[in-house]
């Protein structure tokens, strides 16, 4: 499954762990890019710096073309705007 996850932090790293140790290919995105550049090398993922609730990041991101978006930033707000722009330009499943 192609998988994008927003928001980069504790739940989100276990999360990426899982679904890279199980061969799904996941793209992250984060507006931490040191972040970002540490698990591009750690895992073999496609990383995206920026606000994952802007269409535009999202885009770059290739949301369109997911099976599933996970939205885990520490903002309950933003995960809700995050999936919204989401589902505005895809026709993935979301999980908040």
């Amino acid at each position: 499954m192609r998988i994008v996850i927003i928001g980069i932090g504790t739940i989100g790293r276990a999360i990426l762990r899982e679904l890279t140790a199980e061969n799904h290919t996941v793209t992250i995105i984060d507006e931490n890019k040191e972040k970002i550049e540490e698990l591009i090398e750690k895992y073999d993922v496609f990383g995206v710096v920026g606000n994952g609730a802007c269409k535009d990041i999202q885009r770059e991101a290739k949301v369109r073309g997911a099976d599933v978006v996970i939205a885990l930033t520490e903002s309950d707000e933003l995960n809700i705007f995050a999936c919204m722009v989401a589902i505005c330009c895809s026709s993935a499943r979301f999980r908040s």
